[in-house]
């Protein structure tokens, strides 16, 4: 079995100082963008080299994971091309790709998440734990 599902993303119970696993106060945080240090952690990046092909796959996978833990509502994640990343990426705060495109957008001022197998629930869940410090 995999790990249970974290029930609120902690920062944003942090950031509002209610209990963790209360649902309000991760949809005032999301509401507000009121995570700590101003990193709001609510939108990522998945990309692949047109945007419309691997992208897609590991959009679904995330966004899978996310609704499993009950953070669908909080985040938004949404697939696109490596030339349109690169801009994107102020607006983001992590990107999730292959090691070959990882590679092709250099250091985007975020981080950049490799990813191997993009339908493995259980690689993007122990990526976004990583990620959210779970």
């Amino acid at each position: 079995g995999s790990p249970s599902p974290p029930t609120a993303p902690p920062a944003a119970a942090a950031a509002t100082g209610t209990a963790p696993g209360t649902a309000t106060g991760a949809a005032e945080a999301a509401e507000t963008g009121a995570y700590p240090g101003g990193n709001t952690r609510d939108h990522i990046l998945t990309v692949c080299g047109n945007g419309v092909g691997t992208s897609l796959f590991l959009k679904n996978t995330v966004e899978q994971v996310l609704d499993r833990w009950g953070w669908g509502p909080f985040l938004t994640v949404e697939a696109t091309d490596t030339i349109s990343a690169k801009g994107k990426a102020g607006e983001a705060d992590v990107m999730m790709t292959s090691g070959s495109i990882a590679d092709t957008l250099g250091d985007p001022g975020i981080p950049v998440w490799v990813i191997n197998d993009f339908t493995d629930e259980t690689e993007i869940d122990a990526a976004l734990r990583q990620i959210y410090d779970l």
